[in-house]
């Protein structure tokens, strides 16, 4: 039975609309041969899963400039790129066009047009910059979507947001980890909960760092955005609801120091991020040093 999907969240279209070159653009390389953008790492380990796959055809959600639909049609896969910004799906109908590949193979809309397919429609659904922009409260409806859509065998690609990453922070988001997994309101009264809390501040030594409301994004109106996280720990238990099991994990946005660090502003910091990100991409430290993870699972038979 087809659930209906919310659309995408107004403020997160209005940022991308506003920020659409630079997004066109994530996949580029530096002067000094390294990635301008983490989308980089995320596409790598996607070019890297279809390869080994080989499926027969693709729903790409969010494509963004075309990047990733062009990287599937260059291997012959068949692929439907789907993207909510007018002016990312002209950038992408160009390049594909530019290389040989019929336009229309990029269209525009956004998650919500995963409602449209029949049951059992895909090998393949790639989700590398959407999940963290969906309300908590829509993802049982947005999986149990993707879950219908594949074919009995067939996997999704998706990135979702690190919450163990919070552990290796150091701050703000350390303590907010060990108050909401650790000390329970179920497992401790009020009072002692609060006692805790006071007392557990003194052990972060970051506390007031970053600010509640945080983001990387120049824009910050970005940033008043709620974006969910989740623990690769025990994703396999929430994907089996939906007939769902998780088969790789790999990380991206891998963080060579805490954030905290002055280490941060040395000289090759980015060049030891981008080895550190090609080297442990599928190593058990990215469990806690990488903000994301792609988590390829497979629909069971």
């Amino acid at each position: 039975m087809k659930i209906r999907i919310e659309p995408v969240d107004s403020s997160v279209k209005a940022y991308y609309e506003r920020n659409w070159e630079s997004i066109a653009n994530c996949y580029e390389i530096d002067e000094f041969g390294l990635p301008i953008d983490a989308a980089w790492y995320r596409r790598r380990i996607y070019k890297e899963v279809i390869e080994d796959y080989t499926p027969k055809n693709i729903l790409d959600i969010d494509c963004g400039g075309g990047e990733t639909v062009l990287d599937a049609l260059q291997l012959g896969i068949d692929v439907n790129g789907i993207e909510p910004i007018e002016n990312l799906v002209r950038f992408g109908q160009k390049k594909i066009a530019n290389a040989g590949f019929d336009e229309k193979k990029i269209t525009q809309g956004d998650a919500s047009v995963i409602s449209s397919f029949e049951d059992n429609s895909f090998d393949l659904i790639s989700m590398l910059s959407v999940i963290p922009h969906v309300p908590m409260k829509d993802w049982f409806n947005l999986h149990s979507e993707i879950a219908r859509v594949l074919r009995p065998g067939g996997i999704s690609v998706i990135a979702y947001r690190n919450e163990l990453f919070d552990l290796y922070t150091a701050n703000r988001f350390t303590h907010e980890f060990f108050m909401s997994n650790f000390y329970s309101v179920n497992l401790y009264s009020e009072k002692l909960r609060r006692e805790i809390y006071e007392e557990l501040k003194k052990f972060i030594p970051h506390f007031e760092q970053p600010q509640i409301r945080h983001t990387e994004a120049r824009d910050k109106s970005f940033g008043e955005l709620v974006r969910p996280k989740t623990n690769p720990l025990v994703h396999n238990v929430y994907l089996k609801q939906f007939g769902m099991m998780s088969e790789s994990t790999y990380f991206c946005n891998i963080h060579p120091f805490l954030p905290n660090m002055k280490l941060s502003e040395i000289e090759d910091f980015r060049s030891v991020k981008h080895k550190l990100e090609i080297e442990f991409y599928d190593k058990w430290q990215g469990y806690f040093m990488a903000a994301m993870f792609v988590s390829v699972a497979r629909k069971l038979q």
